[in-house]
């Protein structure tokens, strides 16, 4: 037998508290029926899309307001202009062209959120070039809205018997608030 030392049994701890933890989440986003009507991946698509919205705005945030007070304003002007916008201008176009789409509805999921990998490539690749940085932003929130758009068509249809659409959107934001304090603190911290 291996000798038992501080670090061994901080480690094997570690991975049973992890691993319990791990255990109960998964059965919290399967409660009251949601894994077998759908509602579990929804759950866990809404968490990756908090996650990467959290990202997203730590790295922007980091690069809008990293301008010398001089720029400041004109920066935080094109911020609240490229946030706004898509809400503002964006939304009341797409909202009901995506609310029309009968069918379809994970294949656009799935899309938006492949178009929002691509553009936070283009804007880690534009980092310091600053030239498709706005643009892409751009493109992540209007995708970004599009998703919450899609979100609340899909999730009338995924819902469990037991389960009300108020507790299925509480359930859903606790774990995509969850998910992105950990993706925006880790990627905070890097």
């Amino acid at each position: 037998p291996k000798k038992v030392t501080v670090t061994r049994v901080a480690v094997s701890r570690s991975r049973y508290l992890i691993g319990a933890g791990a255990r109960r989440i998964g059965e919290a986003s399967r409660a009251g029926g949601a894994g077998e009507s759908g509602l579990t991946k929804l759950i866990w698509t809404h968490a990756a899309h908090y996650t990467s919205d959290a990202m997203i705005a730590v790295c922007l945030a980091g690069t809008i307001f990293s301008a010398a007070r001089s720029e400041q304003r004109t920066q935080v002007a094109l911020y609240l202009l490229v946030t706004m916008a898509p809400f503002a201008i964006v939304a009341p176009f797409i909202g009901p062209a995506l609310d029309r789409l009968q069918r379809g509805r994970r294949m656009a999921l799935a899309a938006t959120a492949l178009g929002r990998g691509i553009l936070a490539w283009v804007m880690a690749a534009e980092f310091h070039n600053g030239f498709a940085l706005y643009p892409a932003a751009f493109g992540a929130l209007v995708l970004s809205k599009s998703y919450a758009v899609l979100k609340g068509a899909c999730l009338p249809r995924v819902l469990p018997r037991g389960l009300t659409l108020v507790s299925a959107n509480a359930r859903m934001s606790m774990f995509g608030l969850a998910a992105a304090a950990i993706g925006g603190g880790v990627l905070a911290g890097i």
